[in-house]
């Protein structure tokens, strides 16, 4: 990387009930993916943390959500995600997408 270029963190798959355990460190963000049924469904996102309270963000188009792009901002760290289908009985998307940012500081979280 050269003139001040970041690297793109990798977006990490999950799988359903099997929780994540990590760290971050303070302005570091993780980002996943949660395949989805094609089949109604409800996704519940939440986070606990030690140390300071990551932000957490949600979409069903942006593989990447963040302060800027996002569906769905977790309040007190969690949210949940109604995979239902539209009138046409297509549904919104095949994956929903996960990221969890130490926006204030560093911290131990489980999502």
């Amino acid at each position: 990387l050269t003139g001040g270029e970041q690297a793109v963190a990798p977006v990490r798959p999950m799988r359903q009930d099997a929780p994540v355990k990590d760290s971050l460190a303070a302005g570091a963000l993780h980002h996943y993916r949660i395949p989805m049924p094609s089949r109604p469904t409800s996704v519940s996102v939440s986070v606990h943390a030690n140390g300071d309270m990551p932000a957490v963000w949600g979409s069903t188009s942006c593989d990447r959500p963040q302060a800027k792009a996002y569906e769905f901002r977790g309040r007190d760290g969690s949210f949940t995600y109604k995979h239902m289908p539209h009138d046409d009985d297509e549904y919104p998307c095949r994956e929903f997408f996960v990221t969890v940012e130490a926006a204030s500081g560093g911290c131990l979280y489980t999502l």
